[in-house]
């Protein structure tokens, strides 16, 4: 019975969602943002729920404001939650400085209109960990922390043609953190709970984190996108680079496509409802890696 009751909690979630993050990549982290006027709901692996509001900009400023969004975080290895005892919340903060324009896209080539948004971010995330530390031998709750600045930039482009269906823009994001090895970690299971056979090792899920947490690992993650919008369609190709302390370089490249609900019209500065599917390669260690990773993304307006 919990197990239900938390899986329609989470398709809940997802179902009244609308995320800032239009396009992301495997790894559930942005490639293309936009923020809108007003508050919004957000969902992806890494945070199930978030609610953010970018206040109404002031005129005079040329549609700067204030954004704030709080966060409950997915500290666990996967998005879907089996039992209660596996439920750890981490929480996050973001606040910062955003630039958002009232029109999409513009035909008439006179229009003198910016048709750029960018923006500053700070963002402080807490998680909540449940570690064996190969140090101590001892299990017990850990609380790392995450520090990281982001800033995105989007030049959306004006058609020439004014009945042409196709709109398009330019969007690069980039963020440096100083946070913690959690990519370096394993997961672990007590053996009592493990059927141990010469060739196979077999286990329900897993318990929590093994090793040892290591603090002020520097990353920083740089997104290149081009945007298309045709009618209900909306390609987004990417290129994605990562750099580590401790860490190779690593490089993502795909394509995140949305279907909207509804066409983005000429007068509109707001993402529709749309569902997402996206694939992308890794690049690391000079090898591109064979495997190609497809995901999936929902999100629903809860504007009109």
């Amino acid at each position: 019975m919990r197990r239900i009751i938390l899986s329609v909690s989470f398709f809940v979630v997802v179902l009244f969602s609308n995320a800032q993050d239009v396009a992301v990549d495997s790894k559930g982290e942005p490639v293309f943002q936009f923020y809108s006027i007003g508050s919004r709901l957000e969902f992806n692996r890494r945070a199930p729920l978030s609610a953010s509001c970018l206040f109404r900009q002031n005129e005079s400023k040329k549609n700067w404001g204030p954004l704030v969004q709080l966060s409950i975080l997915n500290s666990g290895d996967l998005p879907m939650i089996g039992t209660l005892r596996d439920v750890r919340p981490g929480a996050g903060i973001k606040f910062g400085y955003q630039h958002a324009i009232k029109e999409f896209f513009v035909a008439n080539q006179q229009d003198k209109n910016s048709r750029r948004t960018s923006g500053v971010h700070l963002f402080f995330n807490v998680d909540n960990i449940k570690l064996y530390d190969t140090v101590t031998k001892t299990a017990g709750k850990k609380y790392p922390l995450t520090y990281d600045v982001e800033g995105n930039f989007s030049f959306f482009l004006k058609n020439k043609n004014a009945h042409s269906k196709w709109m398009k823009a330019l969007s690069f994001y980039s963020a440096i953190s100083s946070t913690w090895n959690d990519h370096n970690l394993l997961s672990y299971q007590e053996i009592s709970k493990v059927t141990l056979r010469p060739d196979v090792v077999a286990m329900q899920d897993f318990d929590g984190r093994y090793g040892v947490i290591k603090k002020n690992f520097f990353k920083s993650r740089t997104a290149i996108s081009f945007p298309m919008f045709y009618k209900r369609l909306n390609p987004v190709p990417y290129v994605v680079a990562i750099f580590g302390t401790h860490n190779s370089p690593s490089y993502h490249m795909g394509v995140f496509t949305n279907l909207l609900a509804t066409p983005v019209g000429q007068s509109d500065s707001k993402i529709p409802s749309s569902f997402g599917i996206g694939f992308d390669w890794v690049y690391a260690t000079e090898n591109l890696s064979s495997k190609v990773n497809l995901f999936l993304k929902l999100s629903i307006s809860l504007d009109r």
